[in-house]
Formats: C-alpha cells, structure tokens, sequence
C-alpha cells in the first residue's frame, strides 16, 4: 500500500513538473514548493518579501508567454 502511495505521489510530481516547464512556470513551483519548506523561518519572518519574490516569478512566466505569443505570430506573417 505504501508503495502505491509513494508511486503515485511521484507520479504526480512528475504530471506537475512537466505541465510546469510546458507554460514557463518551472521556476514559480521549484519556489513554492522548496522555500516554505527548507527555509521556513526565514519565509515567516520576510512573508511580504517572499511572496514578492513569487508573484515576480509568475510575472516573468507570464512575459515569456507574451514573447512566445508575439514570436508566433510574427513568424507567420
């Protein structure tokens, strides 16, 4: 039972990173997940700091999907 469990948490994993680096989001996650987790006390005490530091990562994914949208697009002309 434990090694279903463990099995399709890594599974899972696998599903989220994939979907992560296909929309630029790799970055973001690796954030959210390792941050709160290894550098707990530092992440409480900065809490404004740190999810600063997030929202301009996503922001970052979200200017290179404008960049590959407008590469796109301009290849087709």
């Amino acid at each position: 039972m434990l090694m279903i469990v463990f099995g399709a948490g890594c599974l899972l994993l696998s599903v989220l990173f994939h979907a992560a680096s296909l929309l630029h989001l790799s970055l973001p996650l690796l954030y959210a997940l390792i941050v709160p987790t290894l550098f707990s006390d530092w992440y409480y005490s900065h809490y404004a700091l740190a999810n600063g530091i997030w929202y301009a990562l996503i922001v970052l994914g979200l200017i290179s999907w404008g960049m590959s949208l407008v590469r796109k697009i301009a290849g087709r002309s």
